[in-house]
């Protein structure tokens, strides 16, 4: 077990070294994309993530420095606990992951659980099913700037949140692991930090797009016209651009409609990157969650997603 550590240890290494060059290198040979991956990295940060993103993290942020949160984890503790199989203090991650778009949900439910409001397998079920697209993203962006239409807004929204909400009923029924109860929250923090918190949030949200950014347009440069390949290679990477990419597919068939919906429920790599950073770190008590299961459950998300809309589409093709 040791031998294998130091093999998988040296093997971490090599890649980092390698990796380095070759960025090394690109900043050399491919200096125009990378300062257009930056700039469309930096607009698309500017003028989406920062308006659409930045007043949900604030007001999550500064409600979770309050004890507001405790009257509604009161309320909803038994629909919690008979749907999902959570406390009530998991409610607050629903409705945030759900409403307010990636990564919200990943950043309440972290935030909870390092407050030790919630249990780690508690935390890690909720990130199974409660860090999903917007439905303003949804409708606005994709159904209206993306699509103009041309798909129904309900086709879309169904498979997305049915897919996770499906996710999080069966995921509800199978017990937790015990653990110690959390019993009282730990002394809720005061209000002072949570605009900080915020803007410290949403300033590693930009790298992060910049990064990905980049990295879609090395993707789309070989060619002059972005094939059909590449618009799925950039949907796996990152949601905004590829849902633009793949939605200027001509014609729109089957395939390419559902490689969109399993874009938007699984979310792409940068957004596991987002969630990623806020859920590093440790509990009160030593604990820390898992990124690369909560990588496989937004896959799960996505092909799961797929099966409803191909489902949903052999339905109405029937009816209608």
């Amino acid at each position: 077990m040791k031998n294998i550590h130091v093999f998988v240890k040296k093997c971490k290494q090599s890649f980092l070294i390698l990796f380095f060059f070759a960025v090394f290198f690109l900043l050399f040979t491919q200096n125009r994309l990378i300062t257009e991956g930056i700039q469309d990295g930096l607009l698309l940060w500017y003028n989406g993530l920062v308006p659409s993103l930045f007043p949900f993290l604030m007001l999550t942020q500064f409600l979770l420095t309050t004890d507001a949160m405790d009257g509604l984890a009161h309320f909803l503790e038994t629909p919690c606990k008979k749907l999902f199989g959570v406390g009530g203090q998991g409610a607050f991650v629903i409705l945030c992951g759900f409403f307010c778009g990636y990564p919200i949900g990943a950043a309440t439910a972290s935030r909870l659980w390092k407050q030790g409001r919630l249990s780690t397998p508690e935390t890690q079920r909720l990130l199974s099913f409660c860090n999903n697209t917007s439905p303003g993203f949804l409708q606005l962006y994709v159904c209206g700037t993306c699509l103009a239409h041309r798909i129904p807004g309900w086709m879309i929204l169904l498979p997305v949140y049915g897919a996770a909400l499906l996710i999080g009923l069966i995921k509800g029924r199978r017990p937790l692991p015990r653990t110690e109860e959390n019993g009282a929250a730990p002394a809720v923090p005061s209000g002072r930090g949570w605009m900080e918190d915020s803007i410290q949030s949403v300033l590693m949200l930009a790298g992060y797009t910049v990064l990905f950014s980049i990295i879609a347009k090395m993707v789309t440069a070989p060619t002059g016209d972005v094939t059909i390949l590449q618009s799925y290679a950039t949907g796996i990477l990152e949601i905004t651009t590829g849902t633009r990419y793949i939605s200027r597919i001509q014609p729109l068939y089957l395939p390419a409609q559902a490689m969109l919906i399993f874009t938007l429920a699984f979310g792409g790599i940068s957004c596991i990157f987002q969630t990623k950073a806020f859920l590093t770190g440790a509990n009160p008590k030593g604990e820390t969650l898992s990124v690369c299961r909560y990588a496989a459950d937004k896959l799960e998300n996505g092909v799961l997603a797929v099966i409803l809309f191909l489902l949903l589409r052999f339905l109405t093709g029937r009816l209608l």
